[in-house]
Protein backbone atom coordinates (compact mmCIF):
# COMPACT_ATOMS: atom_id res chain seq x y z
CA UNK A 1 0.00 0.00 0.00
CA UNK A 2 1.85 3.49 -0.89
CA UNK A 3 1.88 5.95 1.61
CA UNK A 4 -1.04 8.19 -0.43
CA UNK A 5 -3.29 4.75 -0.09
CA UNK A 6 -2.87 4.72 3.83
CA UNK A 7 -5.65 5.16 6.30
CA UNK A 8 -5.28 7.08 9.23
CA UNK A 9 -6.68 7.75 12.83
CA UNK A 10 -8.17 11.06 14.08
CA UNK A 11 -7.57 11.89 17.84
CA UNK A 12 -11.69 11.01 18.11
CA UNK A 13 -10.81 7.20 17.26
CA UNK A 14 -12.44 7.58 13.55
CA UNK A 15 -10.68 5.59 10.39
CA UNK A 16 -10.40 7.94 7.32
CA UNK A 17 -9.52 6.55 4.19
CA UNK A 18 -8.08 9.53 2.36
CA UNK A 19 -9.05 8.03 -1.42
CA UNK A 20 -12.95 8.22 -0.42
CA UNK A 21 -12.59 12.11 0.77
CA UNK A 22 -9.77 13.50 -0.97
CA UNK A 23 -12.22 15.51 -3.32
CA UNK A 24 -16.62 15.83 -3.29
CA UNK A 25 -16.61 14.37 -6.38
CA UNK A 26 -16.41 10.72 -4.58
CA UNK A 27 -19.39 11.72 -2.01
CA UNK A 28 -22.31 10.21 -3.74
CA UNK A 29 -24.18 13.35 -2.91
CA UNK A 30 -22.51 16.86 -2.23
CA UNK A 31 -22.68 18.39 1.86
CA UNK A 32 -25.59 20.06 2.58
CA UNK A 33 -24.39 23.92 2.87
CA UNK A 34 -26.15 25.39 5.56
CA UNK A 35 -25.76 28.93 4.54
CA UNK A 36 -27.84 30.54 7.66
CA UNK A 37 -29.24 29.07 11.19
CA UNK A 38 -31.71 30.38 13.81
CA UNK A 39 -31.75 29.36 17.41
CA UNK A 40 -34.21 26.34 17.25
CA UNK A 41 -36.84 28.22 19.71
CA UNK A 42 -36.57 31.21 17.47
CA UNK A 43 -37.49 28.84 14.43
CA UNK A 44 -40.27 26.72 16.60
CA UNK A 45 -42.27 30.25 16.98
CA UNK A 46 -41.89 31.19 13.69
CA UNK A 47 -43.56 27.84 12.52
CA UNK A 48 -39.96 27.31 10.10
CA UNK A 49 -39.95 23.93 11.77
CA UNK A 50 -42.69 22.40 13.39
CA UNK A 51 -42.55 20.82 17.19
CA UNK A 52 -43.07 17.09 15.80
CA UNK A 53 -40.35 17.63 12.93
CA UNK A 54 -37.68 14.20 13.25
CA UNK A 55 -34.08 16.15 14.23
CA UNK A 56 -30.85 15.35 14.65
CA UNK A 57 -28.83 17.12 17.32
CA UNK A 58 -24.97 17.01 17.30
CA UNK A 59 -22.80 18.91 19.76
CA UNK A 60 -19.88 20.81 18.14
CA UNK A 61 -16.95 22.94 18.72
CA UNK A 62 -18.99 25.61 19.99
CA UNK A 63 -22.55 25.35 20.88
CA UNK A 64 -25.04 23.03 19.27
CA UNK A 65 -26.62 21.95 16.06
CA UNK A 66 -30.35 20.77 14.91
CA UNK A 67 -30.44 19.74 11.50
CA UNK A 68 -33.53 18.09 10.04
CA UNK A 69 -33.22 14.50 9.61
CA UNK A 70 -35.19 14.00 6.41
CA UNK A 71 -33.26 16.23 5.24
CA UNK A 72 -29.64 15.05 6.31
CA UNK A 73 -31.63 11.31 5.28
CA UNK A 74 -30.21 12.53 1.58
CA UNK A 75 -27.55 14.93 1.59
CA UNK A 76 -25.90 12.62 4.43
CA UNK A 77 -23.30 15.22 4.98
CA UNK A 78 -23.67 18.91 6.39
CA UNK A 79 -21.52 21.68 6.68
CA UNK A 80 -21.82 25.85 7.59
CA UNK A 81 -20.83 28.20 10.77
CA UNK A 82 -21.39 28.69 13.73
CA UNK A 83 -20.39 31.72 16.42
CA UNK A 84 -17.21 32.03 13.16
CA UNK A 85 -15.98 28.22 13.46
CA UNK A 86 -16.57 25.91 10.88
CA UNK A 87 -18.19 22.29 11.49
CA UNK A 88 -19.13 19.29 9.27
CA UNK A 89 -21.58 16.72 10.55
CA UNK A 90 -22.31 13.29 8.71
CA UNK A 91 -25.22 10.98 9.13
Amino acid sequence: MSEQTKHYVTQTGMVVDPQRIDTFDNFLFKPFEAKESHPLQQALAKQQISADRDVLVAEVRDGVIVLDKPQMSYYHTAQGQLNGEPWLVCF
